[in-house]
């Protein structure tokens, strides 16, 4: 009797890729390694992903639903910060094909939902619309996206790794902190 295709498979192989790269970053991403992982021949990795590119969008797809599901509950902007920066902590591997992910959105107008819950909770706390939000949502993520390369490159131990994420937060806090109305 013919085997019954697996319809995770797909998802399965995504994982352990990306189980390989938050063990050792996408260098250790190699369609051998990732067959072993996965416990599949190299065959069946290309018979559900054209190439490596391939493999590694479904990636950053797992990796896009992970900081999602770590952001999502939030209800204020300093804890979304704090979740989103921790998350990133717990996972410096995904950083930079997370970025990547994010230009590429920004540039073809795909949709960003870490973005959107953002704007959400600075246009709430900040009475914010528009265009005016739009920049102030992307000031900060730029703003955000800086200190966690640096505190990656610093190393997430070292001290000014700390001073970086204290700096970050408090930052972000005065960005969103709503204009006192002028005395006139």
């Amino acid at each position: 009797m013919p085997k019954t295709p697996d319809p995770r498979l797909s998802e399965r192989i995504a994982k352990a890729a990306l189980q390989l790269l938050d063990e050792g970053g996408s260098k250790a991403v190699t369609m051998r390694s990732v067959a072993a992982s996965a416990g599949v021949a190299i065959t069946t990795i290309y018979e559900r992903f054209a190439d490596r590119n391939a493999l590694l969008e479904g990636v950053v797809a797992l990796a896009q639903r992970d900081l999602i599901a770590a952001v999502e509950s939030t209800r204020s902007v300093d804890v979304f910060a704090k979740a989103y920066i921790e998350f990133f902590c717990r996972y410096p591997h995904r950083y930079a094909m997370s970025i990547e992910a994010f230009d590429s959105r920004l540039a073809t107008g795909q949709p960003m939902p870490v973005l959107a819950k953002f704007k959400q909770l600075v246009a709430r706390k900040t009475g914010l619309k528009g265009s005016t939000l739009d920049d102030r949502a992307l000031a900060i993520a730029s703003l955000t996206f800086g200190t966690l390369r640096s505190m990656i490159n610093v190393g997430l131990d070292h001290r000014r790794a700390s001073e970086l994420r204290r700096a970050c937060l408090s930052a972000i806090r005065q960005l969103t902190t709503p204009a006192k109305p002028k005395k006139g």
